[in-house]
């Protein structure tokens, strides 16, 4: 039986799914991401899940036609490389497919940027189905933006298009982990969020968060966004400006791109209305008036498979049997 396997590689967890030839999904694993182990080790657990998920479903490795990766950071696709992912210390123009294939014994294999892949499914099996343009952007430990255009990915020059975490707007602002200030990233991640929020708290703020009993190293995002729902002033001012932060982010993928709808994934979204009610205001109040009036901002209906689907019609679209 023809299949195809799609991997998500996140710096915390590494999520592969094994899919038909009609991409219907036939299993799927998760596992942490072993990053302080080197660079082979990772190359080894996604090795390892794909042959296990084989074996789960009764489906010979030869048989799977193609594999499809989504890694962090700006990657080489042409080359296979991971040009640099800021959340992996020391990763630095890797030859990830080319590794990933040797593992798997020379299965084809293709590699593109995890934020792409997330895009890519969202679009093609999730709430972009039936529009001709999407950004999604994901809001995680980074931030990170695929844009499909006309049912295409959409790379640019040197496949670095949609690093929207990366884009300056504050002038000599907060540190990045890209090594530069002032991006969006420190701002409206959920990284960040929380960065922002312990910074004021050294400062002498206060918040019922740590009044609670729980230490400011154990401080999610999801406790701040928590409190700010409880009325905690601290909570809310961070998380204001976290939004607000993101809602200059959608302005500029409006401003640039005019995509038909612009889809929120990651972690925060758990927040819910908390976030996309103030996003709606504050995004709506910057657009121009003909994409106020119709782009659709959408949370993922995919969650976090949107990854797998995305790597797994990445695989299809270049080893199936349609595939030019």
């Amino acid at each position: 039986m023809a299949a195809y396997a799609g991997i998500d590689l996140g710096g915390t967890n590494i999520k592969v799914g094994l899919f038909s030839q009609d991409m219907a999904i036939l299993d799927q694993s998760s596992c942490r991401t072993e990053v302080e182990k080197g660079f082979h080790r990772v190359i080894g657990q996604m090795a390892d899940s794909v042959r296990m998920l084989c074996e789960r479903s009764g489906v010979a490795l030869g048989d799977v036609r193609g594999v499809g990766i989504g890694c962090p950071g700006p990657v080489d696709t042409q080359a296979g490389l991971v040009v640099v992912a800021p959340n992996f210390p020391g990763w630095r123009d890797l030859p990830v497919r080319d590794a990933l294939r040797r593992a798997l014994g020379g299965t084809p294999t293709v590699l593109e940027n995890d934020a792409n892949v997330a895009a890519y499914g969202e679009f093609r099996a999730g709430v972009g189905r039936g529009y001709r343009s999407l950004a999604m952007i994901t809001l995680g430990t980074g931030i990170g933006c695929g844009i499909v255009i006309d049912g295409r990915i959409h790379r640019g020059a040197t496949d670095t298009a949609g690093e929207l975490g990366h884009v300056t707007v504050h002038w000599g602002g907060r540190p990045c982990g890209c090594g530069r200030r002032g991006c969006l990233e420190p701002y409206a991640s959920a990284t960040g969020t929380v960065r922002r929020f312990r910074d004021a708290l050294a400062s002498g703020r206060s918040s019922i968060v740590t009044e609670n009993g729980l230490s400011e190293e154990a401080i999610t995002a999801k406790d701040i966004f928590e409190a700010a729902a409880n009325g905690d002033a601290l909570a809310w001012e961070i998380v204001d400006e976290t939004v607000r932060y993101l809602a200059i982010g959608c302005d500029v993928m409006v401003n640039l791109v005019d995509p038909d709808i612009i889809v929120l994934t990651g972690g925060m979204i758990a927040a819910g209305d908390l976030l996309m009610k103030p996003l709606e205001k504050y995004a709506r109040e910057m657009f121009f008036p003909r994409p106020k009036a119709s782009t659709r901002l959408a949370l993922t209906a995919l969650g976090g498979d949107a990854g797998i689907i995305g790597a797994g019609f990445c695989a299809q679209d270049s080893f199936g049997t349609s595939a030019s």
